[in-house]
């Protein structure tokens, strides 16, 4: 499970992260308050299968382009 809920992670140690064995990524980063998470096209999620809430009450998100992540096996969002 990745889980970052609360911490003062920013983007630059966000875009790095290596999610390509993470299968629950439930509000790993509820209530961020620091990262716009606005590069996430690196992040391998073809094992998810859980991404409830992953981004919620995180302020600084304006836009989020996931468009690179195979949600393939997600069945909770």
């Amino acid at each position: 499970m990745l889980d970052f809920a609360h911490c003062r992670v920013n983007d630059e140690v966000v875009k790095d992260i290596d999610t390509s064995n993470v299968r629950i990524m439930d509000k790993c980063f509820y209530g961020n308050l620091y990262a716009t998470f606005s590069d996430l096209l690196k992040w391998k999620t073809d094992k998810v299968t859980s991404m409830v809430s992953m981004f919620e009450r995180c302020p600084k998100i304006t836009k989020l382009d996931l468009s690179t992540w195979n949600v393939r096996n997600v069945t909770s969002f």
